[in-house]
């Protein structure tokens, strides 16, 4: 990845986990060049790739196959916004939206698609929730931050994906999220703001895989 497409090594590494889709590779590679590329798995031969028009650097926030619109979709949040690039044959590897109304400085967690339509993003160091909205009318799409929030306002993550189950969306609060820091808690995608239950006062949890 530095050597071909100039990636950035930042200084803790990486963190991303790459996304493999039917035997292919899925990168983020926020270079100099190019920003998400794709890869065969067993030859490495480079299928597309989508410039880095955006300037996005990389953080450790993974690439996530989604369909919005009615169309299959990567979407990926970098440090400069969160964007959807094309993932169908016909115009594979196009960018199709992007915006950088949400852009924390660190973000961990990968994007969580809650509705045909919303997206729910989180990170930490202060950063708490944001709710994303991306509509497409013919060949226009739109991506607007319907909601945001400090991280003692209301669901959050510093680190874990939150998990998206039953239509609630289950997570780790940070140790910024107030009262709840450190809980086990669930939320419904309508009410982001108000748990619908919580762990108890002794039961409270850290960074780490889930």
């Amino acid at each position: 990845m530095q050597k071909e497409f100039k990636t950035e090594v930042p200084f803790w590494y990486t963190g991303q986990c790459q996304r493999v889709d039917n035997n292919v590779l899925i990168l983020a590679l926020d270079g100099e060049d190019v920003l998400l590329a794709e890869l065969v798995c067993l030859t490495g031969a480079l299928l597309w790739t989508t410039p880095n028009t955006l300037n996005y650097k990389m953080s450790h926030s993974s690439v996530m196959p989604m369909t919005l619109g009615g169309k299959k979709t990567y979407v990926y949040i970098g440090v400069g916004g969160i964007c959807g690039v094309s993932a169908e044959e016909s115009d594979a590897g196009t960018l199709l939206w992007e915006t950088s109304k949400w852009q924390p400085s660190v973000v961990a967690p990968s994007p969580l698609q809650v509705s045909s339509n919303q997206l729910f993003m989180v990170a930490g160091y202060g950063s708490g929730g944001a709710l994303l909205q991306v509509d497409r009318s013919g060949y226009k799409w739109t991506a607007t931050v319907t909601d945001q929030y400090k991280p003692n306002e209301g669901l959050s993550s510093e680190q874990q994906t939150p998990i998206f189950y039953n239509n609630m969306i289950i997570s780790v609060m940070p140790k910024d999220g107030g009262g709840h820091r450190g809980k086990l808690v669930c939320y419904a995608p309508s009410d982001l703001r108000s748990p619908v239950w919580t762990s108890a006062a002794d039961e409270r949890f850290g960074l780490g895989p889930y």
